[in-house]
């Protein structure tokens, strides 16, 4: 009887390290899905002249050299549905905060690169003069669908 216990419990106690086991296989498996990214923003906060601002946005995959609109996907339809993404449907996705007020893009211009660059290039527009310390908020659900927000710097301009 005390045997039939000893290998009951060995048996519960192999089971409960296989599950630990597996569940820090699915988290490393999420991080290998989830790619490291950086976002860097920056704007001329000088000029006040106009109504509109734009901001240099810069969406880079980190520790990989791989293509960032081919990263994570497969197929030449989901390649083409991320493009069409980029172009119709991101602007929808970024918003200013400025103060207290929160603007939403007003347009996008995505930088096409025909070379497999693990970095895109964007030009945001809104409506709104972003001043220092404005953020951006993006709503990223390429990546990670998370909501990141990225400080704005000021451009340095040339002497």
């Amino acid at each position: 009887m005390k045997m039939a216990k000893i290998k009951s419990f060995s048996i519960i106690l192999y089971m409960l390290v296989l599950v630990g086991c597996s569940t820090k296989t699915d988290s490393a498996q999420a991080m290998e899905k989830e790619p490291l990214l950086n976002f860097v923003a920056v704007a001329d906060l000088q000029d006040t002249l106009s109504e509109f601002s734009q901001v240099l946005l810069k969406i880079e995959l980190l520790n990989t050299k791989e293509d960032i609109l081919k990263h994570g996907i497969n197929t030449p339809d989901e390649h083409q549905a991320r493009l069409n993404y980029y172009r119709t449907k991101f602007k929808n996705d970024i918003y200013l905060i400025s103060h207290k007020d929160t603007i939403a893009c007003y347009d996008v211009h995505a930088e096409r690169l025909f070379m497999d660059l693990p970095y895109m290039n964007f030009i945001l527009t809104f409506n709104h003069h972003v001043a220092d310390k404005d953020l951006l908020q993006i709503n990223d659900i390429v990546y990670s669908n998370k909501s990141v927000l990225v400080d704005i710097d000021q451009i340095k301009q040339a002497q």
